[in-house]
């Protein structure tokens, strides 16, 4: 009976482990898509700055 519990205890440990990963991992794709955000700004301002660079 006591590794009946024990094994349903490690179960819901491991459950819990990968909720949180999962959590986890929504975060990291919100950060990630931030920083392609911030990147496709940053390439946009530059292609911006050059075509004025050529005009002047």
């Amino acid at each position: 009976m006591e590794k009946i519990v024990e094994g349903d205890h490690l179960l819901d440990n491991h459950e819990g482990r990968i909720e949180q990963l999962e959590v986890n991992d929504l975060d990291k794709e919100k950060r990630l898509r931030a920083v392609e955000q911030s990147y496709l700004k940053l390439e946009n301002t530059i292609l911006q700055e050059n075509r004025d660079t050529r005009l002047l």
